[in-house]
């Protein structure tokens, strides 16, 4: 029995972190390999990316990776592991283009391993004989994966949208026609009804938003949105203004996309963000990073009033042309109510028609299950809710309930003519990075860290004398990050009830200090706590001397 075996090791019960692995004999390629930026406060974590050693240990041997576009939740993980992978990586030029940055940011050459693909070609990887389909979405150079095997056709859809020129429909119906195995979907945005807009039907909102501002504009999306940019430059020409792009990863991709040749800017349009203090402001729109309010990104700089070229004026206007991903809204917001506060009209969330995604509404998903017809169907990429949805719709197209396939990160599921089984499971997680390099954090220290940014620390410094083993000296407490000067008083009671409670503890308390250290411990976690709610870190520090 002929069958092939499923494995996400990541995205499938989450958002963002996607990576899947196919299987056959053996032999497997893995589709994409990114990473996830944490919606919570993160303690010195940048990002966390799926846990490969199922590939690197017992697992079977890698062929490939399959990336499918360049959003860093598909590709983010790569320069992590492309050394200890070092496997090709097959994607368009602009993926490519954008894994190739990233790399050099890893000390990391491509070795040649790097394959360009178009749409509509063909590669032979072990027993995978792998189409590239061209798909919409909100980047360039997006594509789904049609896989042929000895056990069927596998149809991996990636991120997608059926409404836009990109979108191959005669060929996903005539795969469907041929026959497949199974499908593998996206499901992010099964929730939404409908049909998700092409970037066309955006152009008429922000046309209007042109021209009716009277003072520059700030626009804000994300840096990898190459047909968003291209529509604002475009707009820009036809009002009259100079566009002068601000932040790096914005920078890096608008000078790809020219290069390659997915973005095309009439001669002087772009100017360097300096420009800007010389220009009028009905002359300026300015192309920043930061749609999602981040700390470092020039928006967020913009707010504080501390970018050096780009300043918001009474009657300026600002286009946030981008979904706020979950978990980023009140980063968002505070951006937004400071743009507010001096001066400027935004544009954002609320404005539906500004934005549209790249993923595909509830109409788009039963399209594609109409047009691929699989015998078996998997969601992927979504959370639990969106998993389950999905497959109550591919259950209303018409495919039976013992055909629908649920699986979270780590189930390995064989698929056959025959029927499917689940295998087990295997290790998965998520490695956090700290800037390029892995980071071994354990649940412990993340729950320091926790404490740390939430509630501050107290350090208890103990003199124990070296001959008689007796406290020598009072306690001295030290706290960051936890009181202000009106409450230092606090600390002087701690260091009394701490005193009275050394004296009660006798002589044979100084000969064990790690028990020393818990009893201060336990007592200052109490008063803290009893006194004022709170519940810092502390950290007593027994020394001799």
């Amino acid at each position: 029995m002929e069958r092939v075996i499923v494995t996400p090791l990541g995205g499938v019960g989450e958002i963002g972190i996607n990576a899947l692995v196919l299987e056959y004999k053996g032999e497997a390629v893995l589709i994409d390999f990114g990473q996830m930026f944490s919606s919570e406060p993160c303690y010195g974590i940048d990002a966390y990316l799926p846990d490969p050693q199922y590939l690197l240990k017992d697992g079977p041997k890698l062929l490939a990776i399959m990336a499918t576009h360049g959003h860093e939740d598909h590709i983010g993980a790569i320069p992590y592991f492309f050394r200890e992978l070092g496997v090709p990586v097959y994607g368009t030029d602009f993926t490519l283009a954008l894994i190739t940055s990233r790399l050099k940011e890893h000390n990391a050459t491509p070795q040649g391993l790097l394959k360009r693909v178009n749409a509509g070609d063909k590669v032979q990887v072990g027993p995978f004989d792998i189409e590239f389909v061209s798909v919409a979405h909100s980047i360039v150079g997006s594509l789904a994966l049609a896989i042929k095997t000895p056990a069927g056709m596998v149809v991996h859809t990636s991120d997608f949208k059926t409404q836009g020129p990109p979108f191959d429909k005669e060929r996903f119906a005539a795969l469907g026609e041929e026959g497949v195995l199974l499908m593998l979907s996206d499901s992010t945005n099964v929730e939404v009804d409908g049909f998700t807009p092409s970037e066309a039907e955006v152009l008429p909102a922000l046309e209007q938003i042109f021209e009716e501002a009277t003072g520059k504009i700030v626009f804000t999306t994300f840096s990898s949105h190459i047909p968003r940019i291209q529509q604002v430059f475009e707009l820009a020409e036809r009002f009259g203004r100079k566009v002068a792009v601000a932040g790096r990863s914005m920078l890096n991709n608008l000078q790809t996309a020219v290069e390659l040749g997915y973005l095309r800017l009439p001669v002087g349009l772009w100017v360097h963000e300096s420009a800007v203090r010389s220009l009028k402001p009905q002359e300026v729109v300015a192309l920043v990073t930061g749609s999602q309010g981040e700390f470092q990104a020039v928006l967020r700089a913009i707010t504080n009033k501390a970018h050096r070229s780009i300043v918001i004026e009474e009657g300026d206007t600002v286009v946030f042309s981008s979904r706020i991903i979950p978990g980023n809204e009140r980063q968002v917001y505070e951006v937004i109510n400071g743009l507010y506060a001096q001066g400027a009209n935004a544009f954002y969330g609320r404005d539906a028609k500004i934005h549209a995604s790249g993923h595909g509404a509830r109409k788009d998903q039963r399209l594609m299950l109409e047009l691929v017809k699989p015998r078996y169907f998997m969601p992927i990429h979504g959370e639990i809710r969106h998993l389950k949805q999905h497959l109550e719709l591919a259950l209303e197209t018409g495919i039976p309930k013992e055909r629908l396939i649920y699986a979270l990160d780590g189930e390995r599921f064989a698929v056959s003519q025959e029927g499917t089984e689940q295998l087990g499971t295997v290790p998965t997680g998520r490695i956090p990075a700290v800037g390029k390099l892995l980071a071994d954090i354990d649940p412990q220290t993340l729950k320091e860290r926790r404490i740390l940014s939430n509630e501050g620390i107290v350090v208890v410094f103990v003199n124990l004398n070296d001959k008689t083993g007796e406290v020598e000296t009072l306690f001295e407490l030290v706290s960051s990050g936890f009181l202000n000067g009106s409450s230092g008083d606090h600390l002087l009671k701690a260091r009394k009830i701490l005193e009275e409670t050394v004296e009660s503890l006798g002589p044979q308390a100084f000969k064990d200090p790690d028990s020393l250290k818990e009893s201060v411990r336990k007592k200052l976690k109490r008063f803290f706590q009893k006194t004022l709610n709170k519940r810092p870190l502390i950290l007593p520090v027994v020394l001799n001397g």
